[in-house]
Parts: structure tokens; C-alpha cells; sequence
């Protein structure tokens, strides 16, 4: 039967890795490996006894307590009215009145890497973090990687702006198809909730009339170099994967630095 939708809840989750395409219990999925990522939560109201039933989608649904786990068929973009945006590393767009760039993108096993490319006032907060899903500072899957990705931002305005600048990874596996999933998002070096400034996620104060550099720090659980890779330009989007309709950078300049 038929769903119809009732409303959406943009969410933060521990995410599990599922197999097939069943519903599994809350314990069950507890027992599946885990890693960090945002996720998206839906609720529907069915059409017969009018009980409402949530589901997630991303390639890696979540839980909690209180529901049950539905692994669904990742959708490719819409691009309704062909409203997709690409881009490429180093090409300037416009977002919410700002210039926009990603500048660098790079592939690591060590967490340490941030050594290298972090300034020294958040480089500490980061690790810290980073260190709760990898314990011994590299990755131990054999495909895995964390991705650094350096977003550019140049604010004319004259006012500071607490923005929400969270973003996730796009994949195009076979050519001209392209679904949500890649990269789970593990953090933004900037974002005032590493401090304890802000409750939330994934907020960023952009700073009045001048430059700044962002770094996006992506879990990758498999990386594949025969894949392209995109990272969503227009942030903030915190709805169904398969409708976003705006910038897509595609990350064409990834180094690997072992």
C-alpha cells in the first residue's frame, strides 16, 4: 500500500552498515559494524490504520532505541528540471551571496594527517574526535580512507553569519549515474560545536567581508579511484538525498598521501 508522507526530520545518527534488503531488529543491527555519519529520517503515515512508520535513507540506514531498521534501493539524483550544478575543483561559484571553491582534496589511513593541514587552534579538537572512530589513529579497513576536503569561502558581507554548512558525498559509479552515498561527513574543522559554542553540528560562523578556508573531514568505508566523486556544493541540505538540486563539486584533484 501506498505511503503518503507526513513530515521530515533532519537527524544526526551512529550509523550501521546493513546487508539485503530486509528489516532487522534494533539488536541485530547493534551487532553490525559502525561509523559516524548524517543520515536522513522520514516518517509516513500508512493508509489504512493510520499509524506512522519511519524509515532512513542513505545508503547506510541508522536506528535508535525506538524503531525498527529498513535497508530501501538508494535512488540516483533527480535533477528535476535539470537544476544540478556541476562544478570542479578550483572553479568559483556563488552561494548565498558568497564566492565558494573547493581548493584541495586529499585521501589518508592516518588521522595524523591533520597535522600537516589544520591550524594549530583547532587541529586538538579535531583529532580528539576523530580518534573515537579510529582508536589507533589509522584506518584498519583495507579500502577505507578519510578524505580532506578544503572549501574556500569569501564573504562580502558586513555582518558574521552562524551558518549551517554541512555537506555529504554524491558517487558516480557507472557513467551519468549518480547516488547519494561515499563519504560519511565526520566533521568541518570550523564548526563552533567542536568548541562547545554552538549545540549543534555542523554550524560555522562566516566570518564579515573576508576569506576563510574550511576543512570537510570524510569517512570513506571503501574507496574506489575508479569511481568520481562529488561533494554538495549548496550547503546545509538536510533532506532526501535524491532531491538535492543544487552545486555538485566534483572531486577531480584527490591526492593520496598514504
Amino acid at each position: 500500500m501506498r505511503l503518503n508522507r507526513l513530515k521530515i526530520v533532519s537527524s544526526l545518527f551512529l550509523i550501521t552498515a546493513l546487508c539485503g534488503c530486509t528489516t532487522q531488529s534494533v539488536n541485530n543491527a547493534k551487532e553490525i559494524e559502525e561509523s559516524n555519519t548524517y543520515i536522513y529520517k522520514y516518517e509516513y503515515e500508512t493508509g489504512s490504520d493510520g499509524q506512522v512508520e519511519t524509515q532512513y535513507h542513505e545508503e547506510k540506514p541508522s536506528f535508535d532505541d525506538f524503531g525498527t531498521v529498513k535497508a530501501e534501493t538508494v535512488e540516483t539524483l533527480k535533477n528535476k528540471n535539470g537544476n544540478l550544478k556541476f562544478v570542479r575543483m578550483n572553479e568559483v561559484y556563488n552561494w548565498g551571496g558568497m564566492e565558494c571553491s573547493v581548493t584541495e582534496a586529499h585521501i589518508s589511513t592516518y588521522v595524523d594527517y591533520a597535522y600537516e593541514i589544520l591550524d594549530d587552534d583547532v587541529v586538538e579538537y579535531v583529532l580528539k574526535q576523530l580518534k573515537k572512530p579510529f582508536p589507533s589513529g589509522r584506518v584498519e579497513k583495507e579500502k577505507g580512507k578519510i578524505m580532506w576536503v578544503k572549501v574556500h569561502i569569501k564573504n562580502p558581507g558586513l555582518k558574521d553569519q552562524d551558518l549551517n554548512m554541512n555537506s555529504s558525498n554524491v558517487t558516480e559509479k557507472t557513467e551519468g549515474v549518480i547516488r547519494p552515498g561515499g563519504g560519511a561527513l565526520s566533521l568541518i574543522d570550523q564548526e563552533l560545536w567542536l568548541k562547545g559554542e554552538a549545540p549543534h553540528r555542523g554550524t560555522v560562523r562566516i566570518k564579515a567581508n573576508c576569506e576563510q578556508d574550511l576543512w570537510y573531514v570524510f569517512n570513506f568505508s571503501s574507496y574506489n579511484t575508479d569511481y568520481k566523486y562529488y561533494m554538495l556544493g549548496s550547503f546545509g541540505y538536510i533532506f532526501d538525498p535524491s532531491d538535492y538540486s543544487g552545486i555538485l563539486i566534483e572531486l577531480n584533484d584527490v591526492k593520496d598521501e598514504g
